[in-house]
């Protein structure tokens, strides 16, 4: 985890002068997700923060990742964008453990489950498909890691 803060920490700073940085936000069907990052000329860096806000099994991913933005239209005609990424992610999430067996007084059996605390990485894909605002996008988001994920968010541009 200090590995991927570090690398996009330099990638950040190395970027600065030749690049536009932004901030973004995005609402899922469980949760949030937020990024920050930078758009060098056609080249997307990124990196994001996805949380659920209620259910402790789905995921908390931390994602580093790379795109290069496709045009889709010219800016008269409104400005659409594609936007393939690929990176890595490191996920975070409870995993329900199937335990031992308990018996009351009278000999009947219970069966439980508890919880562990599961952290992986994986491969990070996204698609984003956006339409340019005034200060900023607009945009439809599809994620894979582990799992497929769907949200419509905004980004805002800081020049």
């Amino acid at each position: 985890m200090k590995q991927i803060k570090l690398i996009a920490l330099m990638i950040i700073l190395y970027c600065n002068a030749f690049s536009q940085g932004y901030l973004g936000t995005s609402i899922m069907k469980n949760g949030f997700a937020g990024n920050i990052g930078y758009l060098a000329g056609k080249v997307d860096i990124s990196f994001g923060l996805q949380f659920p806000l209620t259910d402790k099994t789905t995921p908390t991913i931390y994602s580093l990742s790379v795109g290069r933005m496709i045009d889709l239209s010219n800016y008269d005609e409104g400005n659409f964008s594609l936007t393939p990424a690929v990176g890595l992610s490191v996920l975070n999430k409870m995993e329900v453990v199937a335990a031992n067996t308990f018996s009351d007084k009278y000999g009947k059996i219970f069966p439980y489950e508890t919880l562990k605390n599961d952290n992986s990485i994986k491969p990070y894909y996204s698609l984003e498909l956006g339409k340019d605002a005034y200060l900023g996008r607009v945009f439809l988001k599809t994620v894979y890691s582990g799992n497929l994920y769907y949200s419509v968010g905004m980004r805002l541009f800081f020049n």
